[in-house]
């Protein structure tokens, strides 16, 4: 019973988030998954704050690539479960790296969270406030514009934490993916 009403509670957060500003008329809105770990590791706590955050990064990425003209990319669970947990390290044990506190890479986690891939990415960021400001950022960096345009992408996760007491305050992370 304790399931069913977390599931239940989840539903409730992501339906009180209808329509997301910054949706695509032509592609819709896309909504993050609620992840539940079973044999995966331990869920990361979420306020709804960065629930809020991470659906708007999500749609502003499709957003983008739409605008490139590449495919949007689904968001999937396991990727997102991947994508929270390295923000949440990241976040709480004041870093920023691709690398995270023991010392797994982006693949590693992807792979914890049961996401088999034929082609990974990760993209990070710390310090920007605002979903524009992290997009901004990333599209002016070479090397995370590509990642974030590159079509081979089928899947992609967004994890987003805040920690007052870090450094940069807000860390992103979003995890590409093929399987």
């Amino acid at each position: 019973m304790k399931r069913a009403s977390y599931l239940f509670l989840g539903f409730i957060l992501l339906a009180g988030l209808l329509p997301i500003a910054g949706a695509s008329a032509q592609s819709g809105p896309v909504y993050l998954p609620l992840v539940y770990g079973s044999h995966c590791q331990k869920f990361p706590y979420l306020s709804a704050d960065d629930l809020v955050r991470e659906q708007g990064m999500a749609n502003a990425i499709n957003a983008e690539r739409a605008a490139h003209g590449v495919s949007p990319v689904k968001l999937d669970s396991r990727l997102t479960q991947a994508a929270r947990w390295h923000s949440r390290d990241m976040a709480d044990n004041n870093f920023v790296s691709h690398d995270g506190s023991d010392d797994s890479a982006p693949w590693d986690r992807m792979e914890a969270a049961c996401y088999d891939w034929t082609a990974a990415g990760e993209i990070i960021g710390a310090g920007y406030v605002t979903v524009n400001d992290m997009l901004q950022g990333w599209l002016n960096s070479p090397g995370h514009r590509a990642i974030l345009l590159d079509p081979i992408y089928t899947d992609f996760g967004v994890g987003y934490a805040y920690n007052p007491s870090g450094t940069y305050k807000h860390y992103w992370t979003v995890d590409f993916g093929r399987d």
